[in-house]
């Protein structure tokens, strides 16, 4: 009898999660274009009835560089404001936007195209009001490869970040890199900034968990 009851549940926890899963339907589709040039998306944050999108959009008449914007949407997907970053530039590398405290934090690999043709890339964020004024941006390090992979907000507002830099592997052309971790404030100030492995053997990274 046990076992029939238990096989009996099972099938009601299927069923109602295959009809919740047919109820599902698209609310909104809605496009975001800048200059008609190619555009990454890869984060959302939904705060409330508004979304944050960060959106990359090709720089007019740069190859393979980016304007880095934020933009905010109702909840049916109006676009209510976009607040779009010109300089620096950014590389193609994931964008993404995190809510600390009452600010948001938009983070990406910045790049400088004045040292095209190849430009110099550095993990960077940039804080936002809610009305989406930029407040400050701020590039992590001044090494030709600094790398930004991934982030985590941690308690009072600090948020750590972990990357790939080759700031202490000698020549730029050697594809060699150490991962490092930093902390900042809200201010971007650093709280600390390490790298880590004793040969600069590393390229790249993923994620980062602060369980």
């Amino acid at each position: 009898m046990n076992i029939i009851l238990r096989k009996g549940a099972t099938l009601s926890l299927l069923l109602n999660i295959l009809f919740l899963t047919a109820k599902c339907q698209t609310t909104f589709n809605t496009r975001i274009d800048f200059y008609n040039t190619p555009e990454l998306c890869t984060s959302l944050l939904v705060d409330g009835d508004t979304i944050y999108v960060p959106i990359l959009s090709q720089a007019p008449g740069i190859f393979n560089w980016y304007l880095s914007s934020l933009n905010k949407l109702s909840n049916n997907g109006t676009v209510i404001k976009g607040s779009t970053i010109q300089k620096p530039y950014f590389s193609s590398s994931p964008s993404d936007v995190d809510k600390v405290g009452d600010k948001f934090f938009l983070t990406n690999t910045m790049g400088d195209s004045t040292t095209m043709p190849f430009g110099s890339v550095q993990g960077g964020g940039a804080f936002y009001n809610k009305n989406l004024d930029s407040i400050v941006i701020k590039v992590f390090n001044d090494t030709l490869n600094f790398f930004y992979h991934s982030k985590a907000v941690v308690k009072n507002n600090k948020i750590t970040i972990f990357g790939s830099t080759d700031s202490t592997c000698g020549s730029i052309a050697s594809g060699n890199y150490k991962f490092y971790l930093l902390q900042i404030d809200t201010s971007l100030n650093f709280v600390f900034k390490k790298t880590y492995g004793s040969t600069c053997v590393y390229r790249s990274g993923y994620s980062i968990d602060t369980t």
